[in-house]
């Protein structure tokens, strides 16, 4: 019964309330009552790069001048901005 209402909260509230320091419970432990995955503990976002960043803003800044533009013309239009892409990104 506690561990549904405990798996109603986000994945980011439920990573706050475990303690690493615990004198009790082991990390693995309190992970596992809150049903978490222990990666998921461990785990810490990669921020965007300043390229990625620029690429997404100037795709962006085509697709609301030109929103029938489909991956392969504004591929086309990216590495002629100097831009280092491929149809997939």
């Amino acid at each position: 019964m506690v561990e549904k209402k405990v798996r109603t909260e986000s994945t980011g509230v439920r990573r706050a309330w475990i303690e690493p320091d615990h004198p009790a419970l082991s990390v693995v432990a309190q992970c596992e009552l809150l049903g978490l995955a222990r990666s998921g503990w461990y785990y810490a976002a990669v921020p965007e790069s300043v390229l990625n960043q620029e690429v997404m803003r100037r795709m962006d800044e085509e697709y609301t001048a030109h929103p029938f533009y489909g991956s392969r013309r504004m591929t086309a239009v990216l590495r002629r901005a100097g831009y280092p892409v491929n149809r997939k990104r």
